[in-house]
């Protein structure tokens, strides 16, 4: 399985040219293959019939085409901004095969999870997002993830991540983009951590469409949506966090590591991870503050920051 991103199909049209579809009168280019795309999706003749996607059935094997006439010079340039997507968690890929999966997962580009060691000290972090029946507001939101990590003198952890999404799709024409980014988010933290409080987020109650009294219950789906649960081996926090066009909203959230630190220590590390989503870009900012009378040897101070703005896919920092 390979999934690639909508900036991935940018990048190789901006390398192969405009593709010229006649029967759509249509050219696409890099700055219009969303839009047009996502047009006759939407509301196109093709819709009308049943085949909304068609226009993707046309385009692609032009696209392929190009690709393998590429010259030197074309082939150089389009791997380097493809090695760009894979670092960003733009493309990814999936072998069942044990030999292939491992190799990909050694060069980055299997997308998994971090898969945390026995021994783990520290902190992990990942902020997952999934629009359900929000058109495709997912285009126009802005995100910036806040995280501050503050040890006190007795070894003990205490996290504030600050989630801040802001919908720049009012002015569009198409309602698709206008509508409210309805975000069921997900917030996976180190297993065995506890939630002190929550801000920002709602409850939404779903209205069955049916009567599944005689269906038959899903095992997987039953333990996914225990309260309790673990994804990934990873303790989640969720929360449904919608977002009109125009406006700016913060999720905020006060929990408790499992991880204990002896900061007297000299051989004690602490080491944080964070997982980016594939597809969602924005600003990332961490925060890590060492108690009283103590220093980060990275930084030399009782303070370390990391900041960025277009985060790669995976984020490790390593801290005595």
């Amino acid at each position: 399985a390979i999934a690639v991103n909508v900036d991935v199909i940018k990048d190789i049209l901006s390398v192969i040219g405009p593709i010229e579809l006649p029967e759509y009168k249509l050219t696409i280019g890099p700055d219009n293959f969303l839009t047009e795309v996502q047009k006759e999706v939407e509301e196109g003749e093709n819709k009308v019939a049943g085949e909304p996607k068609r226009i993707l059935k046309t385009l692609t094997p032009i696209l392929f085409d190009r690709l393998s006439k590429l010259n030197d010079k074309e082939k150089k340039l389009l791997l380097e901004k493809l090695s760009e997507r894979i670092d960003k968690k733009d493309i990814m890929i999936y072998f069942e095969e044990p030999v292939f999966k491992e190799h990909l997962i050694k060069l980055g580009v299997a997308g998994e999870v971090a898969v945390l060691s026995e021994n783990f000290t520290g902190d992990y972090l990942a902020v997952v997002n999934a629009n359900v029946a929000g058109g495709k507001s997912d285009a126009f939101m802005d995100q910036k993830i806040s995280f501050k990590m503050t040890l006190d003198p007795r070894g003990v952890i205490e996290n504030r991540l600050e989630i801040e999404r802001k919908h720049r799709g009012q002015n569009e024409k198409e309602w698709w983009y206008k509508a409210t980014n309805k975000n069921f988010m997900q917030i996976l933290a180190t297993p065995g951590s506890e939630l002190i409080k929550m801000t920002g987020g709602a409850s939404k109650g779903i209205k069955p469409l049916a009567n599944y009294s005689s269906f038959q219950k899903d095992p997987d789906l039953t333990d996914l949506e225990r309260k309790d649960t673990f994804m990934f081996g990873k303790t989640a926090f969720s929360t449904w966090f919608d977002v009109k066009a125009g406006e700016t909203k913060k999720l905020s959230l006060d929990y408790i590591s499992p991880t204990k630190l002896n900061p007297a220590l000299a051989s004690q590390s602490y080491e944080f991870i964070f997982d980016k989503q594939s597809g969602v870009g924005g600003e990332v900012e961490f925060i890590f503050e060492a108690p009283e009378g103590f220093r980060w040897k990275e930084s030399n101070s009782k303070t370390f920051r990391y900041a960025s703005e277009n985060s790669p896919g995976r984020i490790v920092l390593r801290l005595n």
